[in-house]
């Protein structure tokens, strides 16, 4: 896997393969929308996806924070797929995510799926603030600032050489950093649905993961499903 680093708010971050971004400098790890035990929670309604995303969207993280040593991990909110998605986990899954983060700060940004985290450590916000720049769960539509969110799970598709290709991405305009989601089972939108709209402009960026690589993409390349 490769990473690719970019500018924003003048300063360095990288774009992580798994979806995640890593500010060096400050030694954190962002990720957005886990959404653990979707698939327990889809088992319960009787639409039988297979309940292992939660181990392994775990196995993800134990592997990309082992690979980054960062100090401080940032969830941008979503991280549980409900607010029944900790009664659900499993006991060994719960342990596992504890023994993962013990050497980092954990900072839960609430998002519209799980307001509120019971029985994990770490501390729960609305925001995290630093370095002037804002991070939130969902971007804020006239909001003065950078900032840093996920919520859309922003999905690309291109066509190369006559072959499809559609990936999560990353979608970076002047004031505003959308990042993928992280969770296994999360699914996406596509970047040129509507609800996007607002954040493109010409000089927006986006950023394509396919097969373990980021590309960076022009707008006028990105088609529709």
């Amino acid at each position: 896997m490769s990473n690719l680093m970019i500018e924003f708010a003048d300063q360095k971050f990288h774009l992580l393969p798994s979806g995640g971004i890593f500010w060096q400098d400050e030694g954190i790890l962002i990720l957005a929308d886990l959404h653990l035990e979707k698939g327990s929670g889809f088992w319960e309604q009787n639409n039988f996806l297979p309940p292992y995303d939660t181990l392994e969207t775990l196995s993800l993280l134990q592997e990309t924070i082992k690979n980054l040593s960062p100090k401080k991990v940032l969830l941008l909110g979503d991280s549980m797929h409900d607010s029944q998605s900790f009664h659900r986990m499993p006991l060994h899954l719960k342990k596992y995510l504890e023994a993962i983060m013990v050497e980092s700060d954990l900072v839960w940004i609430r998002g519209n799926h799980d307001a509120t985290i019971r029985g994990f450590p770490g501390a729960l916000s609305n925001v995290f603030i630093a370095r002037a720049i804002t991070f939130r769960h969902e971007m804020q539509v006239g909001f003065k600032g950078p900032e840093i969110s996920g919520h859309f799970h922003p999905v690309g598709r291109i066509k190369f050489k006559g072959v499809k290709l559609t990936g999560r991405c990353f979608l970076l305009s002047e004031e505003k950093l959308i990042i993928p989601a992280f969770g296994t089972y999360t699914g996406g939108l596509n970047i040129k649905n509507a609800a996007l709209s607002k954040v493109l402009t010409q000089k927006s960026k986006v950023f394509l993961i396919v097969s373990s690589s980021i590309f960076q993409v022009e707008l006028d390349q990105l088609i529709e499903y």
